[in-house]
């Protein structure tokens, strides 16, 4: 044969042999960049998050500036809950007097002052989606991205996630301390928990000169991904909190739905949404970032805190005016 048609053979395309190589080798390059893109993704989502709780903690400042003390964690008809299954009052119905949380009261801080006019301050912030039908319900069921992490799995949708809660304190959940913190629980409910050591609770009116810690060294804002959100109560198909839920602290289901405390390890339970989730939401934060959640302190600096911190360090640091160590986070 002569060799010009040797050549053009050659020529005419790939053999079996050589396509798969040159899949394999496709095939390999992916995986090793894959990686490295879906880690360049949650790099840049963390940033995005970074600047909101930044964000969030400018405007509690000037929330401050203007009022002379940081907004409260809620405003409700109650001063707190009692450390038993009957709170305050008794009263059992859960539209009673529950007003607007903190993540409503700084909106025309971080530029929504429309949204804001919007809302009725005279009426009730409904808790829960099932419940409390009242003028305010529309706007506080619907989702802003503002309180959305891009990390969570909810995030852009038209559910109104709550990725940021204000810090009710920090200490154990299983010591009832009426200064400390105090749980109100159903008896068909699990135990939700009640602080009042950390620069915002039920009705609570902090200014910068109760912080004794020291601004830098108390938490003000932090991730959770623990919610009441996309799961379903028992008897309740489809209840849901949201951003703008009131707290809830006059029913035995009494729960800070916009509130979390420095108690147990942050991630230190799986987020599972379609379950009655409410002791995590009150009791741990968390976060969608592998490794650990973000925090915006008092001074509103926003710092990322290892899910391996020291315990002890981490309940401190939740805590407005204890005197304890807090080291490096």
């Amino acid at each position: 044969m002569p060799s010009s048609a040797r050549r053009n053979r050659h020529c005419d395309g790939f053999t079996l042999v050589e396509l798969l190589v040159v899949i394999a080798i496709i095939g390999v390059l992916i995986a090793l960049l894959l990686p490295a893109v879906q880690q360049a993704r949650e790099s840049a989502r963390r940033i995005t998050c970074t600047n909101k709780l930044k964000q969030l903690g400018i405007a509690m400042h000037n929330y401050h500036d203007v009022h002379l003390q940081f907004a409260p964690g809620a405003i409700t008809g109650h001063n707190t809950c009692k450390n038993t299954t009957t709170p305050m009052d008794g009263v059992n119905s859960e539209c009673n007097k529950t007003f607007a949380p903190w993540t409503v009261l700084i909106l025309p801080f971080v530029e929504q002052g429309n949204l804001h006019a919007k809302f009725n301050f005279s009426k009730i912030f409904t808790p829960f989606s099932t419940s409390c039908s009242t003028p305010n319900k529309a706007l506080q069921f619907q989702p802003l991205e503002l309180y959305q992490c891009p990390s969570d799995p909810n995030s852009g949708s038209d559910v109104p996630t709550l990725n940021y809660m204000a810090c009710q304190g920090g200490g154990s959940p299983g010591t009832f301390n009426a200064q400390l913190h105090v749980a109100c629980s159903g008896t068909s409910s699990p135990t939700r928990y009640f602080f009042t050591n950390g620069m915002f609770y039920n009705n609570s009116e902090t200014r910068f000169a109760d912080v004794t810690d020291g601004t830098t060294n108390t938490f003000m804002i932090g991730e959770t991904k623990y919610h009441f959100l996309l799961g379903s109560h028992p008897s309740i198909p489809k209840r849901q909190t949201s951003w703008a839920s009131g707290q809830l602290v006059n029913s035995v289901y009494a729960t800070p739905i916009t509130m979390t405390a420095a108690a147990n390890p942050i991630n230190s339970t799986e987020a599972m949404p379609q379950i009655h989730q409410l002791p995590e939401m009150t009791s741990t934060f968390g976060s969608w970032h592998p490794g650990g959640a973000m925090f915006t302190h008092g001074d509103a600096s926003v710092h990322f805190v290892s899910e391996n911190v020291d315990l002890g360090t981490f309940r401190s640091m939740g805590r407005r005016s204890d005197g304890g160590p807090t080291g490096t986070l």
